[in-house]
């Protein structure tokens, strides 16, 4: 895990989170490489969260049609083109008859979603 450049600044923090100018400020000061880095696990950080978001509303779905029950999560890795994202956690139901359709199976590494017909 990349640690933020801006972890131990006492500047960095006003009533719990810091304004888009304060980390702006704190991020000149830092190397190229660790406001790379930084900005790296931010996005690493957005894809985990959207993911996580988008396979409990499947999960909720499925849970609509089916006769089933939530059963906590299961946590695995993803690589994706933008980095790879660690201990993403993956709903399950009781049963076992859920798979979540963002994630391949028996894979590692993301799917190609095709947005357009010439992709």
């Amino acid at each position: 895990m990349v640690a933020s450049p801006m972890h131990n600044n006492q500047n960095y923090q006003k009533g719990g989170e810091a304004t888009v100018k304060e980390k702006t400020k704190t991020l000149t000061k830092q190397p190229i490489e660790e406001i790379l880095n930084f900005f790296q696990q931010e996005v690493n950080n957005l894809i985990k969260n959207l993911l996580e978001n988008l396979m409990l509303e499947e999960r909720r779905i499925y849970l609509e049609e089916q006769e089933d029950y939530a059963n906590g999560f299961y946590t695995r890795d993803l690589l994706t083109k933008y980095g790879k994202v660690q201990d993403l956690k993956v709903p399950r139901v009781r049963n076992g008859g859920f798979r979540v359709f963002l994630l391949p199976e028996k894979r590692r590494a993301e799917k190609h979603f095709p947005i357009n017909k010439g992709d």
